[in-house]
């Protein structure tokens, strides 16, 4: 005798796999279209401007913030700017982009002491401290924040924080963050 029930859940299981795999694919598309924006935000970025650091910082803290499925790390406040009003699969609103200007409510200092971590990582903590490591090289310039990025990755991919598997399943991520690293090259 068929068993509808089993047959119904694996189907159900595959149709949820599959829209959470094309989900995952739009929010990918986001990062490297945010990482390129980036790019061009470090690369116009002047080094004898007084706020060079802090700027600096806060623009990739910007990336930092939205490629964190987690969302642990600290929420960098941005203006942003509406290109298009068309809605598209993976902008159901309209596209908007990133302003890369300062706010004036962004202080350096507070975004260092905050909280970058998700809770989960509070279970190792060898990689609790690991990460922090990391956090603190970045902060202290003797990494960049790709490096950072690379770290976390790592580190939630041993911990597997529920959040951070949802968003990575089917995802390949040597190839995601080597064609990450291609877009950064001339501003790491």
């Amino acid at each position: 005798m068929f068993d509808w029930e089993k047959f119904l859940k694996e189907l159900e299981s595959k149709i949820y796999d599959s829209g959470l795999r094309a989900t995952n694919f739009g929010l990918l598309c986001l990062d490297f279209h945010l990482a390129k924006q980036l790019r061009e935000a470090l690369i116009d970025l002047k080094k004898n401007d007084d706020q060079y650091k802090t700027k600096k910082f806060f623009f990739e803290g910007i990336f930092l913030d939205l490629t964190d499925q987690t969302q642990s790390h600290p929420i960098i406040n941005v203006k942003r700017k509406t290109i298009s009003k068309e809605s598209t699969l993976f902008s159901p609103l309209g596209q908007e982009e990133i302003v890369w200007e300062l706010t004036e409510d962004f202080d350096l200092e507070k975004y260092f002491n905050d909280n970058w971590f998700v809770k989960s990582l509070d279970l190792n903590l060898e990689k609790k401290k690991e990460l922090e490591n990391a956090k603190k090289l970045y902060k202290e310039s003797e990494i960049n924040f790709f490096e950072y990025f690379r770290k976390r990755i790592e580190i939630y991919q041993i911990i597997k924080p529920s959040e951070f598997e949802k968003f990575y399943k089917g995802v390949k991520l040597d190839v995601y963050q080597s064609n990450l690293r291609k877009v950064f090259e001339m501003v790491l």
